[in-house]
Order: structure tokens, then C-alpha cells, then sequence
């Protein structure tokens, strides 16, 4: 883990991180991000070793790449743009405490919501990437469109590109257009050697547009929609798709109507904590790879253990969690990923995620199948 830097804007200036020059984002923060990411868009590869400090400049403060992401301008647009994704996730979750990103898709009507929520195409041309809600307090609620960009003028061009298409959907509730922020991100690349890319910069503006701001119930029940629509996401890139499909039949309905399918959940154990339910998935320095819905759990966890050795973590999802979120009450014990004391290591520390993710090292826990859904309280 590194802490990487930089150059910030925020537009206006007088409003959100403003007041920094420098933004400061470590590589672990944005892994973590990469890997929620990855999973929501179903990308199965590896996201190229997780780790961006392999892809840096060593020693060097600033985030620049060693090489620009590819030589095919295909294959560096798509880079860039994926990239892109993973440090705005990770500067939202960061500094303005988002902590949960229900991906846009083309249909967007499985972006709905109970009682009365839709969310309505404006524009034609590419859709913003996220919509995305804190959890508990105010409940904010905001459309974000992150892009990466190696354009040697500067930042001022793809900011322009991403705030056009931020603007591209509309929230409503009922017939109203409900107000919210709409962040567009840009991160403008540094890459060794290029005289034109020398330094990196963070460029964010988060206009508020819209007829009137959600009602703090309207919020509160956006808020539980967005998560339950970003969980449905990572179950989905997980292969759960009964539990996906349950998730966004929930979103549709009232709250607290959430049931589980068991046979795509599994039951961890281990010595300091009680068993717990989850969703769960292998996280290896080769990719995300889900856990078998038949056969014998333990077999297949030592199995990654011989084939990666230490380097092999566990996702959960837990399913308490889950059913909390579609009552409407948001856990609040999911902060800010505290990185390992002494000499860094992604593999070797155990770590909770802002949207009340795991990830444990896998030599931690024992697997099996539930034994009922009583401990779901199902």
C-alpha cells in the first residue's frame, strides 16, 4: 500500500473538497474500490493484479503511471475509463462518505424504487456510471460519471464531457424531478516521461439540479433502494442470481419483504466470531472468483489455499445485513477501512468496507452450508 497524490479542483470552489489542493488516495483504498467495481460490472478477469502500485512510478509521490495504459487507442480509452471508475469510487467513498453505488444500466427501469421512484432518460448518448447514497444521517443522495483521461490540455475538456452526461437522467418521485447533486470526476492521468502529462490531477464538479430536494423520508427511502440496487449488482457479478433477483424485487416493494434463497448463501465460521450467513467470493491476486453452489466448501477453500497460497481473501455479503438494509435501518458500524499496522500487506489483514463488505483472509475462516434460514430471521 501506497498513499498516492493529486492536483484538485472542485467546482465551485467554495463547496465540497475545495479547500484542497491535493487529494490523497492510498492503492488499498482504490483496490477496494476495483474490486466492488469489478464485481458490479461482472468483468470475471483479474483487475490487472488489483493493485495499481505494480502499474506507478516507485518511490514517487504522485499517482503516475509508468506507461500510458496502452498503445491501441481502443485499448487505452477503456483502460483509462475503468481506471477512472475506481479512483472516483474511492475518492467518493473517502471524502464525501458515499457508501453505497447502484450502477446505471440502459434498462432503467430496474433503477425503480418503492413507493413511487423512477428514474427517467433526459438525453440521448451515454449514461452517467453510478447513483450513489450515503448511509444513515441526512441520507445524501447524488448521480456521479467518472471519467480517466489522458488529454495533454488538461482536465477542462473530459470535466465538460462527464458534467453533460451527468445530466443525462432525471430522479422522480411521483411526477417531481427531485434535486441532487451530480458529480462528474475526471482524473486527468500523469505518465513517466511525458513532458504534456507530467503532473495528475482530480477534477470534480457536483452541481444540484432538479425542482425540489428529496423530503428526509423521500431520502431515506432512496437511500435504502440504492443499496439494495447496489447489492443486487454485486450478487449478480457473483453469480447469485436468485439472490440478485430477490434484491431487486425488494427494491420495488415495501420494507422489511426481503427473503433470501439459501442454496447461493453460505455459513462462515471461525474462532473470534460467531457464524454468520453471507454471500460470499474468493478475491486472488488472479481475479474474483465465486464460491461453488454444490460440494463440499471446505474442499474447494483449501483447494484456493494450495493453488495461491496466502494470497487469497473472502467477500462476504453478510445476509443479516442485507435484511437490515431492506427494512429500512443502515448499519453503522461499516468506516473507513483501516489499513495494517507495520509492514503493509493487502493478503494478511482483515478489513471491513464502507458498505459493510468483508473481506477476511481466507486461512481465517472454515465454510459450510447454512443449516436453516432461521438464522437469516426468515
Amino acid at each position: 500500500m501506497t498513499i498516492r497524490r493529486f492536483n484538485h479542483v472542485f467546482l465551485p470552489s467554495s463547496q465540497g473538497t475545495g479547500s484542497l489542493p491535493i487529494i490523497e488516495l492510498t492503492t488499498t483504498e482504490i483496490a477496494h474500490a476495483a474490486i466492488r467495481e469489478i464485481v458490479q460490472i461482472s468483468l470475471s478477469a483479474a483487475p490487472f493484479d488489483l493493485f495499481v502500485d505494480q502499474l506507478l512510478v516507485p518511490s514517487d509521490a504522485w499517482f503516475r503511471w509508468v506507461s500510458p495504459l496502452g498503445q491501441i487507442r481502443e485499448t487505452k480509452t477503456a483502460l483509462s475509463g475503468l481506471f477512472g471508475r475506481f479512483v472516483a469510487r474511492a475518492y467518493l467513498a473517502r471524502y464525501c462518505q458515499f457508501r453505497y453505488f447502484e450502477p446505471i444500466r440502459s434498462d432503467t427501469q430496474t433503477l425503480s424504487g418503492w413507493p413511487s421512484f423512477t428514474v427517467k432518460r433526459v438525453d440521448s448518448g451515454d449514461l452517467p456510471d453510478w447513483i450513489v447514497a450515503t448511509a444513515g444521517g441526512a441520507n445524501s443522495i447524488a448521480i456521479a460519471e467518472a471519467k480517466g483521461s489522458h488529454n495533454t490540455s488538461g482536465y477542462s475538456a473530459p470535466l465538460s464531457a462527464a458534467k453533460t452526461q451527468a445530466r443525462r437522467i432525471v430522479i422522480k418521485s411521483g411526477t417531481t424531478t427531485l434535486a441532487v447533486k451530480r458529480y462528474a470526476i475526471v482524473s486527468r492521468w500523469s505518465v513517466q516521461g511525458i513532458p504534456n502529462l507530467n503532473m495528475p490531477w482530480l477534477a470534480v464538479d457536483d452541481p444540484e439540479e432538479g425542482e425540489r430536494p428529496p423530503s428526509p423520508d423521500e431520502r431515506k427511502l432512496l437511500a435504502r433502494s440504492i443499496a439494495l440496487g447496489h447489492f443486487a449488482a454485486m450478487a449478480e457479478g457473483l453469480g447469485a442470481t436468485a439472490i440478485s433477483m430477490a434484491l431487486h424485487q425488494a427494491k420495488q416493494g415495501s420494507p422489511g419483504s426481503l427473503q433470501l434463497p439459501e442454496q447461493e448463501l453460505v455459513q462462515v465460521e471461525r474462532e473470534d466470531a460467531s457464524a454468520r450467513i453471507v454471500l460470499g467470493a474468493a478475491v486472488t491476486n488472479s481475479g474474483i472468483i465465486p464460491l461453488p453452489r454444490y460440494g463440499e466448501l471446505e474442499e474447494f477453500r483449501s483447494s484456493l489455499q494450495t493453488v495461491f497460497g496466502g494470497k487469497v481473501m473472502l467477500l462476504t455479503i453478510d445476509g443479516a445485513t442485507l435484511k437490515q438494509i431492506d427494512a429500512g435501518t443502515f448499519p453503522t458500524e461499516a468506516e473507513q477501512p483501516k489499513e495494517p499496522v507495520g509492514e503493509p500487506s493487502f493478503w494478511t489483514e482483515e478489513r471491513q468496507h464502507f458498505d459493510g463488505t468483508e473481506l477476511i483472509p481466507m486461512s481465517l475462516v472454515s465454510l459450510s452450508r447454512p443449516p436453516t434460514a432461521d438464522q437469516l430471521g426468515g
